[in-house]
């Protein structure tokens, strides 16, 4: 039986080799008339390389594919109104990405894929920075991260946000945050004028918001609802209320050297009849200064970063180049401008006519069209007693000394008179 037994297993390993033989050559010979096949192609002419790409696209699904048709129908995310300057500066593919984004945190969602040509993760990078600028949901993320796989010349890809709080906390949030500015507004004129609506939202902030650290500090939450911030929440906030008045702000983030080193910092970029100029509404409030006298000031607001220049805030502001900002030259609704508080000449008489007008009670404010006036009020100040003889001739009785600050950047002044 075991000779039996041998010759039956050496026929089933020829039997077995055999077939493999056969599926080989089945292979080769497929093989075979694929190449003749599309060497016959070539020859005539009928092969097409970028369709047999374009259908090779086609059939990769492991990422969703969006038809760019779609994307003209997302910029329903904007406000008619309202005009979105950093969206502004990005190229015709970049917008449709951006669009695409941020419908996407609007709406709180997880991820997003899609694919695309020729954007790398800077660009990306470059995208949201733009929406972050524009939009500000954008603060309730933290980060994202960008999952991308190049195919040919195409790249699929997918963007995570990572959001600071989950998403019931955050809708709480919003809802709270809502009904905050809308009673910010409701005690706005309705028939105010652009300037007048800027100040008014600028006032309220500082008249409410503390400079804290917090675990919301960061945001317009922060500022609103719990009434403590930094930066950014101040500049977030500003954006908030003032264009659901329907006044375009942008978001800027840099750096300041307003303390002995830089810091980050965050303001706003804002449109009034189609002129740009920039509000740093945490600067308005004197609890943020290192001057020693601003503690005494601090039931007032400082208004010298109230719709300024881009000269105006050159040396200590500087903007991160994420893109391009426009130019910032306006001077038509400077609040010292508006308000006729710019001494473009020395004289006692014109310091008077400011005295005889406070913004408030016992509080003076004005700045100088230069800084050869400013230095001559100063120099008067300290040795000619000016601010005594200025009161006296405005008529004003029972003041018994004042407090000063000035800010050899704008060549401004801020006063207030003591009564005792």
């Amino acid at each position: 039986m075991e000779p039996e037994r041998r010759e039956k297993k050496k026929i089933s390993v020829i039997i077995a080799k055999f077939i493999m033989f056969i599926i080989k050559i089945i292979c080769i010979m497929t093989v075979i008339a694929v190449i003749g096949v599309t060497a016959s192609n070539l020859l005539d002419n009928e092969f097409d390389m970028n369709t047999w790409i374009e259908e090779m696209q086609t059939s990769y699904q492991s990422i969703e594919s969006l038809d760019y048709s779609l994307f003209e129908e997302k910029e329903e995310v904007f406000e008619e109104d309202l005009e979105y300057w950093a969206y502004s500066t990005l190229s015709q593919d970049e917008q449709k990405i951006y669009l695409l984004m941020a419908e996407a945190i609007i709406n709180l969602e997880p991820n997003i894929s899609f694919k695309t040509k020729d954007i790398t993760e800077d660009d990306i990078t470059k995208i949201w920075n733009c929406i972050r600028s524009d939009f500000y949901e954008a603060e309730y993320v933290e980060t994202i991260s960008v999952k991308r796989s190049d195919f040919f010349s195409t790249t699929n890809c997918t963007i995570v946000f990572d959001y600071r709080y989950d998403t019931e906390e955050i809708e709480i949030q919003k809802e709270e945050a809502k009904q905050v500015v809308q009673e910010a507004i409701s005690g706005i004129d309705g028939d105010a004028t652009d300037y007048e609506k800027v100040k008014a939202v600028y006032e309220y902030i500082v008249f409410h918001v503390e400079y804290e650290f917090s675990d919301y500090d960061q945001t317009s939450y922060g500022a609103l609802v719990k009434q403590e911030a930094v930066c950014a929440g101040y500049a977030r906030a500003m954006q908030y209320i003032l264009n659901e008045m329907g006044i375009s702000c942008t978001f800027i983030s840099g750096t300041t050297s307003f303390f002995e080193s830089e810091e980050g910092h965050g303001w706003n970029l804002v449109l009034i009849e189609d002129e740009y100029y920039y509000v740093d509404v945490t600067w308005g409030d004197p609890n943020y200064s290192s001057d020693e006298n601003a503690s005494l000031l601090a039931e007032q607001i400082n208004y010298d970063y109230l719709l300024v220049t881009e000269e105006d805030i050159a040396s200590n502001h500087y903007a991160d180049d994420y893109f391009e900002l426009p130019e910032v030259t306006a001077t038509q609704y400077n609040f010292f401008v508006v308000e006729g508080l710019v001494v473009d000449t020395y004289s006692e008489s014109r310091l008077v006519e400011i005295f005889k007008n406070p913004v408030v009670d016992n509080y003076y404010v004005w700045k100088t069209s230069d800084s050869e006036i400013y230095n001559q009020i100063i120099w008067n100040i300290n040795n000619d007693d000016l601010i005594s003889k200025v009161v006296n001739q405005a008529n004003i009785t029972g003041a018994s000394s004042y407090i000063w600050i000035s800010n050899d950047e704008m060549n401004s002044f801020t006063m207030i008179l003591i009564y005792e």
